[in-house]
């Protein structure tokens, strides 16, 4: 049994300080042609600017991130992630996408509708509202209902004199 000073620490039990960190693999950053390829089968070469920087998301792991010049996505980055199997092999195209950078303009959060509700909103005024709309789509039913009786076929000389 292996003695508790030999135990190696839980992941939790680590300081920051303790983290090992991956460096990025430079095959798979200097595949920057391969990245953009990729984009390009997503969107027009235009539309990809040039390379803002990396992420390393885990052994010969990276994510290459391009400025996007598309005019309604200010502060937003095209990314490519790409890997390497193993130290011989080349680097091949995980996944493409388009994400927000930190100043980037995005929605809002998302707040369910019955938190949206006022104080007041969705009580008894909404049947006197859903009663006043069936009386519009009831005056709709009676134009149509005018059309019915009229049979287009029908040649009346009275309408044309």
């Amino acid at each position: 049994m292996p003695d508790a000073d030999t135990t190696p620490p839980t992941v939790s039990e680590l300081d920051e300080s303790e983290t090992v960190s991956v460096l990025a693999d430079v095959v798979v950053l200097a595949a920057v042609d391969l990245a953009r390829t990729a984009l390009e089968e997503i969107t027009p070469a235009e539309s990809i600017g040039d390379l803002l920087g990396h992420e390393v998301e885990g052994e010969r792991v990276v994510s290459l991130l391009f400025d996007c010049l598309l005019s309604g996505y200010p502060g937003w980055h095209w990314t490519v992630t790409l890997a390497r199997t193993d130290e011989n092999a080349v680097p091949t195209v995980l996944e493409t996408e388009l994400m927000p950078g930190e100043y980037a303009l995005t929605a809002p959060d998302w707040v369910p509708w019955s938190d949206r509700l006022m104080d007041g909103e969705g009580d008894s005024d909404d049947e006197h509202d859903d009663e006043h709309d069936d009386d519009d789509e009831h005056d709709d039913d009676e134009q149509d209902s005018d059309d019915d009786h009229h049979d287009g076929d029908e040649y009346d000389e009275s309408d044309h004199r």
